[in-house]
């Protein structure tokens, strides 16, 4: 087994240690292509769609999930762009290959300005900081220690 080091620290692998951090959330990762990305953005948060959700309404509006709650949480009943009411029961999460594409959108390692040159999906994302992204600043468990990098 190699190890890596780390800001002085010796890592073992990445396959045989834990990292306790948490990823960034998908709200924040920047676009290889912006251009692309901004043609499957919510109209509330103006980021590309993160888990969306077909809002039900006659136009068919689709907004992340998160920011859909969280307008619901300040009381808002009907749809952000069309004012339509909508009941929750009309509103469901969408999947299949619009989920996909949005999967496959290209981004940078949320490191990137601590210097890393990884790119890859947005699906790929959590696992690369999880385990192989050696410019995080994080916490890791290695052989039940723990270790801060």
């Amino acid at each position: 087994m190699s190890n890596k080091k780390l800001t002085g620290v010796s890592m073992p692998e990445a396959s045989t240690r834990e990292k306790l951090s948490t990823p960034v959330s998908q709200h924040g990762y920047e676009y290889v292509n912006d251009n692309v990305a901004n043609h499957f953005s919510s109209s509330i948060c103006s980021h590309p769609l993160v888990d969306p959700v077909l809002y039900g309404c006659r136009e068919e509006h689709v907004f992340c999930r998160v920011c859909l709650e969280e307008a619901n949480s300040l009381g808002l009943v009907e749809c952000p762009l069309c004012r339509e009411e909508v009941s929750k029961e009309h509103r469901r999460p969408l999947g299949g290959p619009l989920v996909r594409l949005l999967n496959a959108l290209q981004v940078y390692c949320p490191h990137r300005r601590q210097g890393c040159k990884w790119t890859g999906s947005r699906s790929e994302v959590s696992a690369h900081v999880s385990m192989d992204c050696e410019h995080c600043p994080c916490v890791y468990a290695v052989n039940g220690s723990v270790v801060f990098v």
